[in-house]
């Protein structure tokens, strides 16, 4: 049987050993990056905000009081790094013309593949205009059916914040979204 969050976390306190860090990241890694991947829409980006998320927890976990569940504490840090990475001015790199790149010159896909690919990306482009607080909300509690009273604990607002900033943003990607619907 595993140990609770808690045990684990006191565990480390008293020993130091990295075991009881490595059997908590292993718990949570797979809901963290479940969390992020939505805000930022890119595999790779959402790895390295999983990574920076655990960094910063094992950084803080001596400041963990146990007022609020690991989980909930661990996916607020996961919902301010992703807010610190996209407040981060970008450098955006343009393809000359003429340059193929390895996606251009494979086979070409069904048209039903191409339109769903298609589909995808205008949703997370438009799950990606959303503002960032409409966009958490509906990340948490949409995408990764997080309870609304967790994602308000992570989000630091009331249940009442939350429910509206999920229905402002169903409101506008129903209004991005409105030739596929």
């Amino acid at each position: 049987m595993s140990r609770p969050d808690f045990e684990l976390i006191n565990a480390y306190r008293t020993t130091g050993e990295a075991k009881w860090l490595d059997e908590l990241v292993a718990r949570h890694v797979a809901r963290v990056r479940k969390l992020i991947y939505p805000m930022v829409c890119n595999d790779s980006t959402a790895d390295d905000l999983t990574q920076e998320t655990f960094v910063r927890a094992l950084r803080s976990l001596h400041q963990f009081q146990f007022r609020s569940e690991f989980g909930t504490w661990l996916g607020r840090i996961a919902i301010n790094t992703c807010r610190d990475h996209l407040k981060k001015p970008r450098l955006v790199l343009i393809q000359k013309e003429g340059g193929l790149d390895e996606a251009a010159s494979a086979e070409p896909e069904p048209a039903d593949s191409v339109a769903s690919r298609e589909l995808v990306g205008e949703i997370e482009a438009a799950i990606l205009e959303l503002p960032l607080k409409l966009r958490s909300a509906v990340t948490l509690v949409c995408i990764n059916k997080v309870e609304p009273v967790e994602a308000a604990a992570m989000e630091q607002c009331s249940l009442a914040t939350i429910y509206w900033r999920i229905h402002q943003s169903r409101k506008l990607l129903s209004k991005r979204l409105a030739k596929h619907l």
